[in-house]
C-alpha cells in the first residue's frame, strides 16, 4: 500500500544521495590526482 511506496521512495532518495556523495568524492580524488 501507501506505506510500502513511502519506504521505497525513502530508499530511493538514500541511494541517490549516496551515489551523489560517492560521485563527488571520486571527482575530488581525480582532480587531486589520486586516481
Amino acid at each position: 500500500g501507501f506505506q510500502k511506496l513511502t519506504i521505497v521512495m525513502a530508499w530511493l532518495m538514500a541511494v541517490i544521495t549516496l551515489a551523489a556523495v560517492i560521485a563527488s568524492a571520486v571527482e575530488a580524488m581525480v582532480s587531486a590526482g589520486w586516481l
